[in-house]
């Protein structure tokens, strides 16, 4: 991966330099031209169902606001880390690029990836200016009006004046000497039912250390004084991995965390890296398609370099 990276951009404020008139788009702070095209957004939480006009899709949407034209690459890898699909544009600026895992009925995509079959793949999004502004979403394909979740994405070499009030310092070493919280998220539930059925809450994490890190995920009670469900792996550099409260139709699992019933926990989810990077959601898991809402997840010691 170029220049440092991974981040997310949840919550993002960027202060316009000139306000926006009938002329056009408004030019933003400056813009930093990179060298070549430097990583912008990671999103863990890709999937396609390869499908066509039908069943799930993602949709990237990158919008250039730098005063120059861009270039933009969107690289998917699969939960193995292999490349699904490689597409770059030039994007001139004020326009807005969508590109798609598959074709959809929601969006008039300028590009079909047209990758195939991807559960828990991963997104890193490349520009060649800061002034590049993307999201993601999972939905389903054949819908006249957007219906499915959110992608977080991760931001990365961020743009000048983008903040969050909030956000944690950055730890300053990247490999911890041993697991180590990075995200906390609270509203964890399950409905306690069987496999592919009910509610279930999933968590997808990506390892892009360079090497095999060990993962933990780990749901506690609402009281907070029982574990429901805990596993620790060891995920494989460029690997996405997929755990849930219990097995979805729409996700291909590798853990299932068998928790049982539910209602308001807490997930910690522990790393031996700071270049992990995860996203929740809970889920009705007996739908094809992903059909829920985002689990918003608090980001601890974080990445040097990122946005979460």
């Amino acid at each position: 991966m170029q220049r440092t990276s991974i981040c997310a951009a949840s919550a993002i404020a960027v202060v316009w330099s000139a306000a926006i008139s009938q002329a056009g788009a408004a030019t933003p702070a400056p813009s930093i031209a990179f060298g070549g095209l430097t990583t912008i957004y990671i999103g863990t939480g890709v999937h396609d169902d390869n499908g066509f006009n039908t069943g799930t899709a993602t949709v990237f949407h990158c919008t250039n606001v730098s005063g120059v034209s861009a270039q933009v690459r969107f690289l998917v890898l699969n939960s193995t880390g292999g490349v699904a699909a490689s597409h770059a544009a030039t994007v001139a600026h004020g326009v807005t690029y969508t590109v798609a895992t598959t074709a959809t009925f929601t969006y008039a995509e300028h590009h079909n990836l047209d990758m195939g079959a991807v559960s828990g793949g991963m997104v890193n999004i490349e520009a060649t200016q800061s002034g590049v502004f993307c999201n993601a979403k999972v939905i389903d394909a054949a819908a006249a009006f957007p219906d499915g979740l959110a992608l977080p994405l991760v931001r990365v070499n961020p743009h000048p004046g983008m903040t969050v009030a909030s956000a944690p310092a950055p730890s300053p070493a990247t490999v911890f000497s041993d697991l180590r919280t990075i995200y906390a998220g609270t509203g964890v539930r399950d409905g306690g039912d069987l496999i592919e059925a009910g509610a279930a809450t999933v968590f997808q994490c990506t390892n892009v250390s360079g090497v095999s890190e060990r993962v933990r995920f780990a749901v506690l009670s609402v009281a907070g004084n029982f574990i429901e469900g805990e596993t620790t792996v060891t995920v494989p550099h460029g690997r996405t991995w997929t755990a849930s409260t219990h097995f979805t139709v729409a996700y291909n699992e590798q853990s299932n965390l068998n928790t049982g019933i539910v209602n308001e926990g807490l997930v910690i989810i522990e790393a031996t890296n700071s270049a992990i990077f995860c996203s929740a959601k809970t889920v009705n898991a007996g739908a094809p398609v992903p059909d829920g809402v985002i689990l918003d997840l608090v980001r601890l010691n974080q990445h040097p370099g990122t946005l979460e």
